[in-house]
C-alpha cells in the first residue's frame, strides 16, 4: 500500500491510499515517540479524516505507522490555518542577504524541514536555527557579488531555493547575488507637476522589448533603449524624445520583474513576461551589461529618472496573481501549500489560466507583497501600479497597498484588471468592478468603455462593430461613458480607465479590417481619430497602447503574447506615415489638459455643468464652456448654434474661427466649439 498523511489542521489529519484502508486497528500516530490520540471522523475506502487528541506542535518530531509500516506525516493545509499566521510566520524584512564589507549576514524562512545549507560560490556552509523556523549565519569576508542559494531537505527529498529577497540573481535565475545597496543609482529627478487626482492622468502603456526594437536604437529591446535620446527618422522625432512631446502623463512599462519565458542569454523567443519568476528581481533581457548583477537595479533607475525628467511619470505593471511554474517558485519550495489557493480536492485553483493563483490573502504573501512594492518605489522610484488580472488579489491586500503607497507619494497610481475569475476567492473579497465601491482609491480598466467605442475585441465577434465604427445604436450609452461611466457602480470618474486598445486582443487597427473591410485609407484615419477622441475627453483617466495613434497593426492576430518581434514590435515607420493622426492626438491632449472640467473627479459637478443633445446622429455634449459635436455616421451634418462660438478643433487639428450660425460636423468626426 501507498499512503500519505497530511496535517491540515491544527488537529486534523487526512490520509490518502491508492488501495482500500481494510481496518483501522493497526494505525498509530506518535509525537516524539509516544501514541497520539485520535478519533476518525470521516472516510471511504482510500481517503480518511482523523482528529487528533492534541493539537500540532511544532517542536514535536512525527511518525505515522499502519501495522509496522512508516509512512510520511507532511504538513499541507495546516500553512493555511489561522494558527499558522499567528504563530509560524517570521518579520520577512529580516530575510535576505545583508551585506557588510568584511561580512554577510545570510537569513532564510523554511519551515518543516530536515536540513538547509547556504551554497555560496560553490562552498556550502551550515545554518543556524532561530526562532520561527529562520535559518542564518554569517560568512566573513567581502563578499559583493557572490553568488549564492540554499539547499534544503524536506521529507528525504532535496530543493534548491533562490533568495526570494535578493535584488539580483544570475542569468534564468540559477542564484541569487549578494549586493551592496549602497551602490544603487541614489538619483532622484521628480517630475514638476503634481496631479491632483487620477482624473488628471494620461497613461500609455509601452513594452521595453517592443518601444526600441526597430534598428533607429542602439539599445534595441533594452531599458536603455527607452532613454536614447535625439532620435530621429525623416527629421521626425522618434523614441524618447517622441514621448516628451506627446502630452502623457505616465509611461505604464509592461512586466520588467523577472519572467521565466524567455532564455535572458539567447533572447531567441518573444513573451509579454506575464509569468513571473521573481518579484524581487529585474528582467535580465532588458539589461545591457548581463554580466553586472548592479546593471540589474541601476539600467532600470535610469530610466525611470530618464521619464522623470521630461515629466513623465512611470507605472509598473506588476503580476501577483500567478506565477510561471508553482512548483518551481521559491516561495513555494520555502513553505509548499502555503502560498496558492487550492479546492477542496486540492487541485490548485486556477482562475488565471495559468495553472495556479496566488493566495494574496495569506499574511506572509501581503507582506511580501508589500515589501517588493515599497522597494519598486524606495529604490526605482516609481508612481504608480498596473495589476494585471487584479480581480483575483483580495481588497484588504489592494486597501493596504493603497495605505502604503499614499503614504510615500499622494498621488500614487494603483489599478488594474478588475475581472471576475473562476477562483476559489469568495466574490465578496475579490477587487473586481463589481467591487469598485469597496476600493476608492483604485481605478479599474472599463470593458464597457472598450467594447462599445470599439465593439467586442474577441474573435468570434470581431466583426461587431461599436459607436466609433458607425454604430449610432449605441448613442445612448456612449453618453454615459463620455461622463464617467457612473453606472457601472464606481464611485467617481477617476475609478474609470477609459481605453479602445492595449496589448491584449485586437488592435483598433486591426478590428477595423475585420468590422469594416471596405473601408479606405482616408476613412480608416478619420475613425481613429474619431476613436482617440473619444478615450481623451471622456471624463476619467485615458489610457492610450503605445502605437495606437499611428495606427499599430498586429498583423490580425489577437493574443500576440508569444508573437514574433516582427508582429509585436512598435513601428515608427508608421509613426511618420500617419503624422497626422500623432499631430491630432496632441492637440486633443492639449484640449484635455487646459480645461478643468474635462477632468473632473466627481460624478455631482460632472452632473451639474454637462448636458447632451441629439442632433440627428450627431451627438452634442455640452460640457463647461465647450460644446463638443460627435458624429459617429457616414453622414456629413450641417448643426446650427445660437450663440456665437469659435471653433478650437475639428478633424484636421485646432482652427481658430468664429461661428456664429451653422458649423459642419464631418463624417466620422469630432467638432469641438467654445463660447464666447
Amino acid at each position: 500500500m501507498l499512503a500519505n498523511f497530511y496535517w491540515d489542521d491544527i488537529d486534523t489529519i487526512k490520509a490518502c491510499a491508492n488501495e482500500p484502508f481494510l481496518t483501522l486497528d493497526g494505525l498509530k500516530i506518535l509525537a516524539d515517540g509516544r501514541n497520539v490520540p485520535f478519533k476518525i471522523v470521516g472516510h471511504d475506502d482510500f481517503n480518511m479524516v482523523l482528529k487528533t487528541g492534541e493539537k500540532y506542535n511544532p517542536q514535536a518530531e512525527y511518525a505515522v505507522y499502519y501495522y509496522d509500516k512508516a509512512f510520511p506525516l507532511t504538513v499541507r493545509m495546516l500553512v493555511q490555518s489561522p494558527w499558522f499566521d499567528e504563530n509560524m510566520l517570521p518579520y520577512i524584512s529580516t530575510l535576505g542577504s545583508f551585506y557588510h564589507r568584511d561580512r554577510t549576514l545570510f537569513r532564510v524562512w523554511a519551515p518543516f524541514i530536515e536540513d538547509i545549507r547556504l551554497i555560496l560560490n560553490g562552498q556550502s556552509h551550515p545554518l543556524n536555527r532561530k526562532n520561527y523556523d529562520v535559518y542564518e549565519t554569517w560568512v566573513n569576508g567581502d563578499l559583493d557579488k557572490s553568488e549564492y542559494y540554499y539547499e534544503l531537505k524536506r521529507n528525504g527529498k532535496t530543493y534548491k531555493l533562490i533568495d526570494p529577497f535578493a535584488y539580483a540573481s544570475t542569468l534564468n535565475a540559477q542564484a541569487s547575488y549578494v549586493l551592496d545597496i549602497d551602490k544603487f543609482n541614489k538619483e532622484r529627478i521628480m517630475p514638476s507637476n503634481r496631479l491632483r487626482h487620477y482624473s488628471d492622468a494620461v497613461i500609455y502603456e509601452c513594452s521595453i522589448r517592443d518601444f526600441s526594437h526597430d534598428p533607429f536604437f542602439k539599445n534595441r529591446s533594452l531599458f536603455l533603449g527607452m532613454c536614447e535620446e535625439g532620435l530621429s527618422l525623416n527629421k521626425q522625432s522618434i523614441g524618447y524624445d517622441y514621448l516628451k512631446e506627446l502630452g502623457i502623463t505616465h509611461v505604464q512599462l509592461m512586466p520588467v520583474m523577472d519572467f521565466g519565458s524567455v532564455d535572458e542569454v539567447k533572447k531567441d523567443k518573444y513573451n509579454w513576461g506575464y509569468d513571473p519568476v521573481q518579484y524581487n528581481v529585474c528582467e535580465g533581457s532588458y539589461i545591457k551589461d548581463i554580466n553586472d548583477p548592479y546593471a540589474r537595479v541601476n539600467e532600470l533607475i535610469s530610466l525611470v529618472n530618464t521619464l522623470h525628467r521630461a515629466d513623465i511619470r512611470v507605472n509598473l505593471d506588476v503580476v501577483f496573481n500567478h506565477v510561471y511554474k508553482d512548483q518551481e517558485f521559491a516561495l513555494n519550495i520555502m513553505c509548499p501549500y502555503y502560498f496558492y489557493r487550492y479546492k477542496d480536492n486540492m487541485e490548485l485553483s486556477n482562475g488565471s489560466f495559468c495553472g495556479n493563483e496566488v493566495r494574496t490573502e495569506a499574511l506572509f504573501m501581503r507582506q511580501y507583497i508589500l515589501l517588493m512594492i515599497e522597494r519598486y518605489i524606495n529604490i526605482y522610484d516609481i508612481d504608480g501600479l498596473r495589476f494585471d488580472l487584479m480581480g483575483l488579489m483580495d481588497i484588504d491586500t489592494l486597501k493596504a497597498i493603497d495605505k502604503m503607497t499614499h503614504h510615500y507619494k499622494g498621488d500614487f497610481m494603483l489599478y488594474g484588471e478588475g475581472w471576475t475569475m473562476p477562483t476559489v476567492l469568495k466574490s465578496t473579497r475579490q477587487s473586481t468592478i463589481a467591487n469598485a465601491a469597496k476600493l476608492e482609491n483604485i481605478a479599474f480598466f472599463n470593458p464597457a468603455f472598450r467594447d462599445i467605442v470599439k465593439g467586442s475585441s474577441f474573435p468570434d465577434h470581431r466583426q461587431e462593430a461599436g459607436y466609433a465604427l458607425g454604430n449610432v445604436a449605441l448613442t445612448e450609452k456612449m453618453k454615459n461613458l463620455l461622463l464617467g461611466d457612473e453606472n457601472d457602480g464606481f464611485i467617481h470618474p477617476g475609478q474609470s480607465i477609459n481605453y479602445v486598445e492595449c496589448h491584449d486582443n485586437y488592435t483598433y487597427f486591426d478590428k477595423m479590417l475585420y468590422a469594416c473591410p471596405d473601408d479606405d485609407e482616408k476613412t480608416r484615419i478619420k475613425k481613429t481619430k474619431l476613436a482617440l477622441g473619444l478615450v481623451i475627453l471622456s471624463q476619467g483617466i485615458p489610457f492610450i497602447h503605445s502605437g495606437q495613434e499611428f495606427m499599430r497593426t498586429k498583423k490580425g492576430i489577437d493574443n500576440s503574447y508569444n508573437q514574433s518581434d516582427e508582429i509585436n514590435h512598435l513601428d515608427w515607420e508608421r509613426k511618420n506615415k500617419y503624422r497626422e493622426l500623432v499631430r491630432y492626438t496632441k492637440e486633443l491632449l492639449k484640449i484635455r489638459k487646459k480645461y478643468a472640467f474635462l477632468r473632473l473627479d466627481d460624478y455631482q459637478k460632472i452632473r451639474r455643468i454637462a448636458h447632451f443633445e441629439n442632433y440627428y446622429e450627431v451627438l452634442v455634449y455640452n460640457i463647461g464652456t465647450l460644446k463638443i459635436l460627435i458624429n459617429p455616421c457616414v453622414f456629413r451634418h450641417l448643426y446650427t448654434i445660437r450663440e456665437e462660438y469659435r471653433m478650437i478643433h475639428n478633424e484636421n487639428g485646432f482652427d481658430d474661427v468664429l461661428i456664429s450660425r451653422c458649423v459642419g460636423v464631418p463624417e466620422y468626426s469630432i467638432v469641438i466649439l467654445e463660447r464666447i
